[in-house]
This record gives C-alpha cells, sequence and structure tokens, in this order.
C-alpha cells in the first residue's frame, strides 16, 4: 500500500487520541462521528519500550457521537533511566458492518511519552560528579558534602559544612 494511503486514513479518522497523564496512564478519546455513537469499538493499546511490548490492554471504546471519554489505561509505568517509551493505541470493529469486516482498524495514533534521562557520574579521586540533562551536581567522598550545582553552566550554589 501506498505510504499517501496510511496518511489519507489518519486524517479520515472518526476518533482522535490525546495524552492526559502519564501516572496513572490515562488519554482522551474524541469522537468526530456527527451522529452515531460508538458502540462497535474496541481500544487496543500497546506500551513499548525501547520498541518492545512491557504492557498491553483492550477496552470498550462507547463514546456518543460528538463526545469525548477520558480512559486510564494503567496505574503506573515503571521507567528505566535512557528508555524510550511510546504508546500504541487502535481502534477496531469488534463486528463486521457492510463497508468493513470485524477486525478492520478504524483509528490509530502512536504517543511519545517522557523518558528519565540516563544519569552519567564520573569519578575522579575523591570527587563523585554527576550529569543529567539540567543538573550536574558534585559531591565530596570523604564528607558527603554537597559542593557545587550548575544548571545551564552557571553556579546556583554552594554548600558545605
Amino acid at each position: 500500500m501506498h505510504p499517501t494511503l496510511f496518511e489519507v486514513k489518519k486524517a479520515q479518522q472518526f476518533f482522535q487520541f490525546k495524552l492526559i497523564s502519564d501516572q496513572p496512564l490515562v488519554i482522551e478519546a474524541v469522537s468526530e462521528n456527527l451522529f452515531v455513537s460508538s458502540d462497535n469499538e474496541l481500544l487496543s493499546w500497546q506500551l513499548l519500550e525501547n520498541g518492545n511490548i512491557v504492557q498491553s490492554g483492550e477496552v470498550a471504546l462507547s463514546i456518543p457521537a460528538q463526545a469525548s471519554l477520558q480512559i486510564q489505561l494503567c496505574d503506573a509505568i515503571k521507567r528505566l533511566p535512557g528508555a524510550r517509551y511510546h504508546l500504541n493505541l487502535q481502534a477496531r470493529l469488534i463486528n463486521a458492518t457492510p463497508w468493513a469486516e470485524s477486525g478492520h482498524i478504524t483509528a490509530c495514533e502512536q504517543i511519545e511519552l517522557a523518558s528519565i534521562p540516563k544519569l552519567h557520574l564520573a569519578e575522579k579521586e575523591n570527587l563523585v560528579r554527576s550529569n543529567c540533562w539540567i543538573l550536574i551536581p558534585s559531591f565530596e567522598l570523604r564528607t558527603i558534602v554537597l559542593l557545587l550545582s550548575l544548571i545551564k553552566r552557571q553556579a546556583i550554589w554552594l554548600i558545605g559544612w
């Protein structure tokens, strides 16, 4: 199938999805149907960690015409530092219709979830330095005193006793 057909199908789908929260994992499904409520769709979801499925499930997608529904998919996501997370959503027909067979995908979405940056530690003599995205603390090992922390390469505090 030509890639533009996927784009057309995505643009014409009657359900839109957006992330409300990732702890717990909650989405909002919006029905763009003008007159018909969705009583024949099943929402399948997959949580991927670096492209591998770590959680999945299904829930009935029953939304009145031109309405929305918030759906909690799972309680908490256990994230690994440095891993990438995505949520895949697919609405499928439960029963066949005159225009499509059972299982036909009527809507889909992939949502990228926030990742935890990987922590990098560098040890030199009695000093441990940690680098993460916005905070760079340094610890003196003998006394465990926080010496200096930098945000955007500017000193923000100096603590010692």
